[in-house]
């Protein structure tokens, strides 16, 4: 724990859990931000080693178009059905569609619920 008064290190691509509570949600900087990171393949590695296996990106279409191909690279490394894509404006509040997109099921899963 860091001492009152001091600034935590940040931790590589800014990788935390999104709550003190959370147990399955957490958070990242885009690929390249962190010079850690300074590709899609070592942020997908480097959340991999994590224990990640689903990705929600949240960058804006602008942000996705300056990484060559990146939601192809999160698809082809954590598998098309474990990625999905909602963009949302850096430093605003979501709107309420984008989280219905989020949290609704998808019609697959929907299917594969209604199997059980």
């Amino acid at each position: 724990m860091t001492p009152v008064g001091e600034i935590e290190p940040m931790t590589r691509c800014r990788f935390a859990s999104a709550s003190p509570e959370a147990e399955f949600v957490f958070g990242a900087c885009e690929p390249e931000f962190d010079s850690t990171a300074s590709t899609p393949k070592a942020w997908i590695d480097y959340v991999q080693a994590q224990g990640i296996t689903r990705v929600l990106c949240l960058l804006e279409h602008t942000q996705v178009s300056d990484h060559d191909g990146l939601l192809n690279q999160y698809r082809d490394a954590f598998g098309s059905e474990h990625v999905k894509h909602v963009p949302v404006a850096d430093h605003r509040i979501m709107h309420k569609q984008n989280c219905q997109k989020i949290f609704s099921p998808s019609s697959e899963t929907q299917s594969r619920i209604g199997n059980l």
